[in-house]
């Protein structure tokens, strides 16, 4: 049996339907995971000493707790993705959804211009590089630091505005069975 046609959607209607959006969420998500968790690793192989061992099995333990604990929102977000039913928010939940969807996007727009600053500078400083000389630049420049610490910062800009629009994809559900079946809440 050939599966009903999915009806066409409206760009506003793409960015609020909350699966495509958790698909969204998990993949950046997990984009931006690598280098926090590598920072982490380093972090604490400084911190154990080499001939402790006691030390260095807390460490490796740590370690793999934390990124346990730090996968578990990417992996909410591709079940949420995966989940096919029909769910249903509380309107107080909703807002609730759109107050930290604010407050989140707020403070995503206020680190943005030390950003956007330290990318000029940065910018500034490939222009000094001789591209004509090949592959050796570009080996400078991909290997610099500072790129992969911009990259990390973009990854890391695009999962927040990715949360943002979870957020806002909870807030606009106007689904409510639930608060009149249950006035618990």
């Amino acid at each position: 049996m050939i599966p009903p046609a999915r009806p066409a959607t409206s760009v506003k209607h793409w960015f609020t339907d909350l699966r495509r959006i958790a698909l969204i969420t998990c993949v950046t998500g997990v984009l931006s995971l690598p280098m926090p968790i590598w920072n982490t690793a380093q972090t604490i192989a400084a911190v154990t000493e080499p001939k402790n061992y006691l030390w260095r099995l807390a460490g490796i333990l740590a370690l793999v707790v934390l990124t346990l604990f730090t996968v578990t929102l990417p992996a909410f977000y591709f079940a949420l993705y995966r989940d096919e039913a029909i769910l249903h928010f509380p309107k107080r939940l909703r807002l609730l959804a759109l107050v930290a969807a604010l407050t989140f996007a707020v403070i995503v727009v206020a680190t943005l211009p030390a950003w956007v600053r330290s990318l000029v500078a940065y910018f500034a400083g490939l222009s000094v590089l001789d591209w004509s000389t090949g592959a050796t630049n570009v080996l400078v420049f991909v290997r610099d630091p500072r790129t992969i610490g911009h990259l990390y910062t973009l990854l890391g800009v695009l999962s927040n505005v990715a949360y943002v629009f979870v957020l806002i994809a909870i807030f606009r559900r106007a689904d409510e069975p639930l608060e009149k079946q249950c006035p618990c809440f």
